[in-house]
């Protein structure tokens, strides 16, 4: 377990944190908040804070980019959903989760980005 907190608790607080660059805006739920919810709750959860617009679907489980070892790549990731399409939201959910394996931990979360289509750069901080 990555006792740093997880991708999802990392970025918001880089996001309040650091000027050099942007993180787009980000919403974070748990896989246990995830499960108990309708495609429709989660769809109004989602449009409340971003408004229509095309998200990421980001993993954030919490074995995942800490000090000693990174995950990256290891989990999956759904571009370009539309977070007014209740089913297409809650299946990306699905894919990434299903991506953590027969084992989930309960600090294990799912990321829901803006999605930027042509970035000038990305990577990682270290």
């Amino acid at each position: 377990m990555n006792n740093d907190g997880t991708k999802g608790s990392l970025l918001l607080k880089l996001k309040t944190q650091v000027k050099l660059f942007n993180i787009p805006d980000l919403l974070v739920f748990t896989v246990e908040r995830l499960k108990k919810m309708s495609a429709i709750d989660l769809c109004e959860q989602v449009l409340a804070h971003f408004g229509s617009l095309a998200l990421i679907v980001r993993s954030s489980a919490a074995n995942e980019d800490g000090k000693l070892a990174s995950m990256a790549g290891a989990y999956k990731s759904v571009t370009n959903v539309m977070s007014d399409q209740s089913e297409e939201l809650y299946e990306a959910v699905y894919v990434v989760i299903n991506s953590y394996g027969m084992k989930i931990d309960s600090n294990d979360e799912v990321i829901f980005q803006k999605l930027i289509e042509r970035p000038a750069m990305s990577g990682v901080v270290f």
